[in-house]
């Protein structure tokens, strides 16, 4: 139940475009089935813990930090490669790097 209320809380600021505080409130939502780097829930609130990792990537978008918007939209992916926003977000992810770095993500020397 803390899970999903801290992560509607986060959904509330996003929605005000209050992305940092937004991603700083997914995160303490992560901290309730995080344990080693690892997060540890039931099969039934791992749902909860893909779509919180994905709405902290598109914070991350938001806030131009496309690096850390890779990760964890990878994250989510690996998690669940069926959640299409996880894979959406981090194509954007690598679009706006691969703009910045031309190309030196994708097409490293």
């Amino acid at each position: 139940a803390e899970l999903l209320a801290i992560k509607e809380r986060g959904n509330q600021k996003f929605m005000t475009g209050m992305f940092k505080e937004a991603f700083d409130l997914y995160e303490k939502a992560l901290d309730c089935v995080a344990m080693y780097d690892f997060y540890v829930a039931p099969l039934s609130r791992m749902d909860e813990v893909v779509k919180i990792l994905s709405n902290q990537a598109e914070c991350q978008l938001r806030l131009c930090e496309y690096k850390d918007a890779a990760r964890v939209a990878t994250d989510a992916f690996i998690l669940d490669s069926d959640f299409e926003k996880s894979r959406i977000r981090r194509a954007k992810a690598e679009l706006e790097l691969y703009k910045i770095d031309q190309g030196s993500l994708m097409y490293p020397s």
